[in-house]
């Protein structure tokens, strides 16, 4: 009798701790779901806006690989904030972190919940690289524009913090005021090799981010078939 009791005491605890476990399972879940929602809103955002500054960047090689184009100076001017400015995903890791950290991972139990996870959070790493090989040609642009065109008026990338939206804001330029400073043919042609070098590392970037974009999808299905939401 005394040990029926003593087993059936620990069969007590083992189902009292699963039970513990499941709910903690569910909170992370619930957490993890609500961080990739959000997530996958600034993806579309930043994949849309990547692609309309490549659109935009081609129209300012277009004029830069003009001849006498001193007529395209205001057009060049006012999209030359394509090449200035830089666009980034800031991936929302909190619940990521937290469960990497604590070993709360253990708490999901689904193999293929498992493994999205895993690749997620590898995509997220990657990220680190694929920024770091972007500042070299970002800074070789800044360098360049501030000898070329006036930065002061120069349009720029502006975030819209509520809602992570990226739009690109014009300012007014005083009457008078010089924009281009270097305006030889010799400079447009370095200044249009920048921009494609730019575009290259945005395409990178499209390509990223659309991988992410599926991944981010995979992890929701899992946690959606693991826990029932909707």
């Amino acid at each position: 009798m005394l040990f029926l009791a003593v087993f059936c005491g620990f069969l007590a605890e083992n189902q009292r701790e699963h039970m513990v476990e499941h709910q903690r399972a569910k909170k992370y879940a619930a957490a993890l779901y609500k961080d990739l929602v959000k997530d996958t809103s600034i993806l579309n955002q930043r994949i849309e806006a990547l692609e309309e500054t490549n659109a935009n960047l081609d129209s300012l090689i277009g004029l830069l690989t003009i001849k006498n184009n001193a007529s395209s100076f205001d057009r060049i001017y006012a999209l030359s904030g394509y090449a200035f400015g830089s666009l980034f995903f800031p991936a929302t890791t909190s619940t990521i972190n937290q469960l990497k950290n604590s070993g709360s991972v253990r708490y999901f139990s689904g193999t293929e919940l498992i493994d999205n996870f895993n690749a997620y959070d590898a995509q997220l790493e990657s990220l680190k690289g694929l920024q770091e090989s972007n500042i070299y040609i970002q800074e070789e642009i800044r360098k360049f524009l501030s000898q070329f065109l006036n930065l002061k008026y120069l349009p720029r990338f502006k975030l819209i913090n509520e809602t992570q939206q990226i739009v690109y804001e014009h300012t007014a330029v005083p009457a008078g005021v010089q924009k281009i400073y270097q305006a030889d043919n010799d400079h447009l042609r370095q200044y249009a090799n920048l921009c494609s070098l730019k575009q290259s590392d945005y395409d990178n970037k499209l390509r990223w981010l659309k991988g992410t974009k599926k991944l981010v999808e995979k992890l929701i299905q899992s946690l959606k078939n693991d826990f029932y939401m909707k």
